[in-house]
C-alpha cells in the first residue's frame, strides 16, 4: 500500500521505469508548470503526472513507449497521449528526436557487450539510409544483424516495443546497405 501511493505524489515520478534522476526532476518540473497553468483541472492526477513522466522523457532524449508510462500509471494510454500534446503545446515543450542508438543503451544490459558495440557500428554505418524509419525497430534490426541472427526477431520485437516482421524487413534492407558500394 505504501508504494503505490507513493508511486501518485506528484512530487515524486515513479521509479519503475529506472528513470534517471535529472528525468524525474524534469518532469516534476513539467507537473508543476501544468498545475500553475491550470492545465490539470478536470483531468485524472494519474493521466497528469504520467504525461509529465512522458513529456520528461521525451524533452530529455530518454527513449521510452508511451503505453509503459501509461501501464506504471494505470492509466489509458489515449488519455496519456492527449494530455502530453496538451502539455506539449501549452508548455512550449520540444521533444529531442529518438534515435536508434538511444534505445540500444537502455537495453544495453539485455544485450552482450559484444552485440551492443557491434550494433553501434551497424548503426553508425546505416543512419542516412534509414530515416523516417521506427527507431526502436532499426535499433532491433541492428541488433539482430549484430547477433549474427542468433537473437530471435520475437524476443527483439517485445524488448524494443516493435514487430518480429519489421525487425526481419529491416534487417533484410541495413544487410543490403551493408553489402553494397
Amino acid at each position: 500500500m505504501r508504494g503505490s501511493l507513493r508511486k501518485l505524489q506528484p512530487n515524486n515520478p515513479p521509479d519503475g521505469l529506472g528513470l534517471p534522476e535529472d528525468v524525474k526532476e524534469k518532469a516534476e518540473e513539467i507537473y508543476m508548470q501544468a498545475r500553475a497553468a491550470k492545465l490539470s483541472l478536470g483531468r485524472d492526477g494519474r493521466v497528469v503526472r504520467a504525461a509529465s513522466v512522458y513529456a520528461a522523457c521525451r524533452v530529455l532524449g530518454y527513449p521510452i513507449t508511451l503505453l509503459e508510462v501509461a501501464q506504471l500509471h494505470d492509466c489509458p494510454r489515449g488519455m496519456v497521449g492527449r494530455l502530453y500534446r496538451i502539455l506539449a503545446r501549452e508548455l512550449g515543450l520540444k521533444p529531442a528526436p529518438e534515435t536508434p542508438e538511444s534505445y540500444i543503451m537502455r537495453n544495453k544490459r539485455l544485450l552482450s557487450r559484444r552485440v551492443v558495440e557491434k550494433t553501434i557500428k551497424i548503426l553508425r554505418r546505416c543512419s542516412s539510409s534509414l530515416v523516417g524509419r521506427k527507431p526502436s525497430a532499426v535499433a532491433a534490426a541492428a541488433a539482430y544483424l549484430a547477433s549474427d541472427r542468433r537473437l530471435k526477431p520475437i524476443w527483439l520485437g517485445e524488448v524494443f516495443s516493435t514487430t518480429p516482421v519489421s525487425v526481419r524487413v529491416l534487417s533484410k534492407q541495413m544487410e543490403a546497405l551493408l553489402s553494397g558500394p
